[in-house]
């Protein structure tokens, strides 16, 4: 792997070995491309990550304007982060006064938990709602000034769209609330699942994980309902294998966005990954193997771990097909034709991000 690559995957790990510190300082005691670097730090939202992970004595190795630069882009994501929980924090106290079966999922959490506020971006907050409490968590959030539509600029949603979005997905449209007070943070955005994934019984699949149980995240100032480690763990793993294998997130390459395999790195690193194996066990009640299987195969690209490749051995599922993408309105699947290290890494490309066409996919 290229050494600026290893650097930043980690230096953006949590719990780093003693022999993971010795190679960054490895690394940066020769030259290295800083440009490359800086780049690849803001195109996959790992400014934070990197700023608070890199070990002490390796901070001389960043030039002075340079240390400038990214310790204002971990301020401005510590203050909008603030804005953003400060704000959610209410909604969820609401949540929990009018007992809504709910638990939040991925940035709210790591936000309230394992990391420190400006570590991580969210561009939205993503909770998991029982289906028969979404009339109750609308009701909430209109009351709150919130409005459901396609996009930050637009105004409601027709019910025409409401209803395909519901029909064909596992989340509503999302609700915005335009922020007058705050230019840095123009609006608030929440996405509502109310399913863990779209597919055949997934619905049996939500039940499941909700009755497993929630717990509440204290760091940070913050108490946010969400679901127990194993479930959360399940969630990112069954979200990123969805969003490596579908052409709605590969036209524009947001299926190989680093920081969504670097969380789930970071999640196994804070319960250890001896305890893998027992997990592994213990949520093989809710048939995910196949997603759990995909997430740890590419994982193991990035953190290359023995026990992985282990608990893999073990995982039963078809293991065929994990370099298979879906196209979207079609039964097509291509296979990806070039690895997945190699495309996140590969910043030289020209897509018109405004206008996909998410039924045709260049994986050349």
């Amino acid at each position: 792997m290229r050494a600026e690559n290893e650097l930043i995957l980690l230096t953006s790990a949590i719990n780093k070995s003693e022999s993971e510190i010795k190679r960054i300082e490895d690394i940066l005691s020769e030259p290295v491309d800083w440009g490359y670097i800086i780049g690849q730090l803001i195109h996959h939202r790992l400014t934070g990550y990197f700023m608070m992970g890199l070990p002490e004595t390796c901070t001389k190795y960043l030039f002075k304007e340079v240390r400038k630069q990214l310790d204002l882009i971990v301020k401005l994501n510590k203050v909008l982060t603030r804005e953003n929980m400060d704000y959610m924090q209410k909604i969820f106290d609401e949540f929990e006064k009018e007992n809504v079966k709910y638990a939040g999922l991925k940035g709210v959490i790591f936000n309230s938990s394992l990391y420190e506020l400006g570590m991580r971006r969210s561009n939205d907050i993503d909770i998991l709602v029982h289906e028969a409490d979404l009339k109750k968590i609308d009701e909430i959030l209109r009351k709150e000034g919130f409005i459901q539509a396609l996009n930050s600029d637009k105004g409601e949603a027709s019910k025409k769209d409401k209803i395909i979005q519901r029909l064909h997905h596992h989340d509503l449209i999302p609700y915005y609330k335009k922020n007058e007070d705050f230019e840095l943070l123009a609006y608030f955005k929440i996405d509502i699942n109310f399913r863990i994934d779209d597919g055949k019984d997934k619905e049996t699949l939500t039940e499941k994980v909700f009755d497993y149980g929630t717990i509440i995240y204290e760091e940070n100032g913050y108490k946010i309902r969400g679901l127990r480690w194993e479930g959360h763990l399940l969630h990112l793993c069954i979200h990123f294998s969805r969003e490596a294998s579908h052409s709605l997130w590969v036209s524009d390459k947001r299926d190989c966005m680093i920081y969504k395999l670097i969380d789930i790195e970071n999640t196994i690193r804070s319960i250890g990954v001896d305890k893998l194996e027992k997990w592994i066990k213990e949520v093989s009640q809710f048939d995910c193997n196949r997603e759990i299987y995909f997430t740890l195969f590419y994982l193991n690209q990035f953190y290359p771990n023995t026990e992985y490749e282990r608990i893999m051995e073990m995982i039963k599922t078809d293991k065929e097909g994990v370099d298979e993408i879906a196209i979207l309105g079609t039964t097509d699947v291509v296979k990806r034709k070039r690895s997945f290290v190699e495309s996140a890494f590969d910043l030289k490309y020209s897509i018109d991000f405004s206008n996909n066409d998410y039924k045709k996919v260049d994986l050349q």
